[in-house]
């Protein structure tokens, strides 16, 4: 499948973001292109300002870390596992390292999910994520994999909420290795509710959907 160039976003000097579409697809629009835009920067403004909150929580910060970290991840709501705490702060770190360096972002029109990160395995992948500033290693059922691409679904871009908690989500699996728990670890479109039962404290530090809305709460209940 080839998809097509149709915006960068630049970070600093040298780092950049590649908006793509895929080939055969109308191109975006301008205002689909600074919707994408202020989808990146602003997922990168809520993990800086969330790290942030985390590395030294006081006062109203530190009330909604214990609410949200007893929400997303099953801690206890009075007061924390700082080891917990750790792990969610150092996991917001590699993300926002991440989506501070050079990478794609593929945004085309998708009916199964929101969004996604492509992968490979096998020797052929990992020689991409060593050699491609654009993939990085991870892992993936225990395995080293590639990842590469995120992909955003262009539906997404009328919802600037949704496509920043999805660009999060995505991105953890990229520069994390996050996972998916099924129903379990999906939330409710409101955010307040898990889909289904079942999710476990240790599966919850390592479940996408968990960091994407703790991040979101985090920043736009700090008002």
């Amino acid at each position: 499948m080839s998809w097509s160039k149709t915006g960068s976003l630049f970070s600093g000097t040298d780092q950049k973001v590649r908006i793509k579409t895929k080939q055969g697809e109308l191109g975006l629009s301008n205002l689909e292109k600074q919707a994408a835009a202020g989808v990146v920067s602003g997922a990168r403004t809520v993990l800086q300002a969330v790290i942030a909150w985390l590395s030294w929580p006081s006062g109203d910060a530190k009330v909604r870390r214990n609410r949200y970290m007893a929400r997303y991840f099953l801690c206890d709501s009075a007061r924390p596992d700082m080891g917990d705490v750790n792990t969610v702060l150092k996991t917001h770190e590699l993300v926002t390292n991440g989506i501070n360096t050079n990478f794609n972002l593929k945004v085309a029109l998708d009916d199964d999910a929101h969004g996604y990160v492509g992968f490979r395995t096998g020797f052929k992948g990992v020689m991409r994520g060593v050699f491609s500033s654009r993939h990085n290693l991870g892992k993936r059922n225990g395995k080293t994999v590639s990842r590469g691409d995120i992909h955003l679904d262009r539906d997404a871009l009328d919802d600037r909420g949704l496509a920043i908690i999805t660009l999060i989500h995505e991105a953890s699996h990229k520069y994390a290795s996050t996972a998916d728990f099924g129903d379990s670890g999906y939330l409710e479109d409101d955010g307040v509710d898990f889909e289904a039962a079942g999710l476990t404290n240790a599966q919850a530090l390592r479940n996408a959907d968990s960091y994407a809305w703790f991040c979101y709460n985090m920043y736009y209940q700090a008002s």
